[in-house]
């Protein structure tokens, strides 16, 4: 389950003096085949996949925190607006309108375990995207008065997930009841009330300087580049950034599961039944047949749709 905040710029590529420049490759660096692979001074893992069928490339920046960490709910998930908001070295409008320079596209998702953040910009603007990305992973601003004015993008995005009753029984009941008493229990989209009354810019801070380290990062970069020169360019803008001591995960305990039943109103012309069933996590050598398994009962070509 994620929860993404767009932000696309449409202007056409123009020349931007933030290139790659003749950066050499690094010490450290492995790779097999297209993909190189390295570990900067600080923990910052950096995998670069080369695939030339386009001019462009996608740098994806993945910290290992989610709703799973989170004091309050959508804590998470209101830090990944703010890290469209500006920095120490960038404005919000600056990060937009170099975006728009250079012609590429930024997002964000949150999810219960990460949140990530990319961008993908043509190929020989791959240094503006790191430079972009290094400015928010070091000095990130979260002042008072900028989540004020984010609060309302946040509540209107929360009001159109609300808007489906079925998305609302899924995040407000059968999720907490699959999994209460646990970290992937918590809620990960957050609910208008939280925004508005209880999330204050000192929390979203809290929890960026817990858990935003680059030894709680992996950087995934794929497109028409150079595996050790991108790792050199990576090691330019996120190797100074230094590690940090990071708090120790919640416990999962899992209780067994009540059966239970939720009901909703919907806008739907016909009566819809969903039945949710815990499944094995990512490290379990089920994992797979569970998501074939689950593909295979939600395949619109299939018999129940028939129905």
């Amino acid at each position: 389950m994620s929860h993404a905040v767009t932000r696309a710029f449409a202007r056409p590529a123009a020349v931007l003096a933030l290139a790659l420049g003749a950066l050499g490759a690094a010490p450290g660096v492995t790779g097999a085949g297209n993909v190189t692979h390295a570990t900067l001074r600080n923990g910052m893992q950096v995998y670069v996949v080369r695939d030339a069928l386009a001019p462009a490339v996608t740098a994806v920046l993945t910290y290992r925190a989610g709703s799973d960490e989170q004091d309050l709910p959508g804590q998470a998930h209101a830090l990944e607006h703010m890290m469209f908001r500006g920095s120490a070295t960038l404005s919000a409008a600056q990060l937009l309108d170099i975006g728009e320079i250079v012609g590429g596209s930024g997002n964000a998702n949150t999810q219960s375990e990460v949140s990530q953040y990319y961008f993908t910009v043509p190929s020989q603007y791959l240094g503006v995207a790191l430079r972009l990305e290094a400015s928010r992973a070091a000095g990130l601003t979260i002042a008072a008065q900028d989540w004020d004015a984010e609060r309302g993008a946040i509540v209107n995005e929360v009001a159109q997930n609300e808007s489906a009753g079925t998305t609302r029984l899924l995040k407000r009941d059968v999720l907490p009841a699959l999994f209460a008493g646990t970290p992937y229990g918590s809620d990960t989209l957050g609910t208008r009330d939280g925004f508005t009354h209880t999330i204050g810019a000192s929390d979203l801070r809290a929890f960026y300087e817990r858990w935003y380290h680059p030894n709680n990062a992996v950087y995934v970069i794929a497109g028409d580049v150079d595996g050790p020169r991108t790792v050199a360019a990576v090691r330019a803008q996120f190797e100074r950034i230094p590690a940090a001591a990071l708090p120790a995960r919640r416990p999962v305990v899992l209780a067994p599961v009540q059966p239970a039943t939720f009901r909703a109103g919907s806008e739907r012309a016909y009566t819809l039944v969903m039945l949710a069933y815990r499944m094995p996590g990512s490290s379990s050598s089920d994992y797979a047949a569970g998501r074939v398994l689950e593909a295979a009962l939600a395949d619109r070509r299939g018999p129940l749709y028939g129905l």
